[in-house]
C-alpha cells in the first residue's frame, strides 16, 4: 500500500514539475533564442491575436518592416506597449513614421460621401493611430499562445508572485515527501544489503 502511495506521489510530483518547466520555457526560456514576449491585453488585434494572448517578438531591421506586419512598440517610457498591424510606413525628411491600427477598432476611414474607404480587395480602411518611430518598435510578432499572457501578468507582481514562490516551495516540498512519509527502516536497508551481497557471493562462486 505504501509504496503504490509513494509511486503515485512520485507520478503527481514529476507530472508538476515537467509541467512547470514547460511553462517556465514558455514564458521565458525562448529568450534564448531571440524572443521577447508581451501581454496582448486588449481585444485590439482580435480574431487574429485574442485578449490575454502572450505574443513572441523578434527584433527586425527597418528595412524588412513591411505594411501588413504585426508588431510591438512601445507607447511610453513606463514599460506599456500595443501590438497592432502596419498600416502605412511613411519616410520624411528627418525620420520614417510607422501608422499602425488595430484589426478589431471600429475607427475608419471615410470618402467625401461619407462612405467607408476600401482597398483594392474590398477590406476596410482603418484610421491609423499616432505614428512611432523604428526606435520604439519592439520587433515583428512570430506567433502567439492564447491565455498564457494572463499568467505572465498574474506572476510578474504581487499577490501572483507570491502564489508562484509559494507553488515552488510546495512543489521543493513534494520532491522529497514521499522519503518523508516512507522511511526505509533499517531492519530493510539490512535486509536489501543481505540480498545484495548473498547475489553478489554467489555470482563469484560461478
Amino acid at each position: 500500500m505504501n509504496k503504490n502511495l509513494k509511486l503515485v506521489l512520485n507520478i503527481i510530483t514529476w507530472t508538476l514539475i515537467g509541467l512547470v518547466l514547460c511553462l517556465a520555457l514558455l514564458l521565458a526560456g525562448l529568450r534564448v533564442f531571440g524572443f521577447k514576449t508581451f501581454a496582448v491585453v486588449s481585444s485590439s488585434m482580435e480574431p487574429e491575436i485574442k485578449t490575454g494572448s502572450l505574443v513572441y517578438v523578434k527584433d527586425v531591421k527597418p528595412k524588412d518592416l513591411e505594411v501588413g506586419d504585426v508588431i510591438t512598440y512601445a507607447l511610453d517610457d513606463k514599460g506599456n506597449t500595443a501590438t497592432h498591424k502596419l498600416g502605412l510606413i511613411q519616410n520624411t525628411i528627418t525620420d520614417t513614421h510607422y501608422y499602425t491600427y488595430g484589426i478589431n477598432n471600429d475607427n475608419y476611414q471615410y470618402d467625401e460621401d461619407g462612405n467607408i474607404k476600401t482597398d483594392k480587395f474590398g477590406n476596410k480602411l482603418h484610421t491609423f493611430d499616432p505614428y512611432t518611430t523604428y526606435d520604439n518598435i519592439q520587433g515583428e510578432v512570430k506567433f502567439s499562445i492564447p491565455f498564457l499572457g494572463y499568467v505572465a501578468n498574474y506572476i510578474s507582481n504581487p499577490p501572483g508572485l507570491y502564489v508562484a514562490i509559494a507553488f515552488g516551495a510546495l512543489l521543493l516540498l513534494l520532491v522529497f515527501l514521499p522519503d518523508i512519509l516512507f522511511p526505509k527502516t533499517e531492519a530493510v536497508k539490512e535486509a536489501a544489503d543481505a540480498k545484495q551481497k548473498e547475489t553478489a557471493d554467489g555470482t563469484e562462486a560461478e
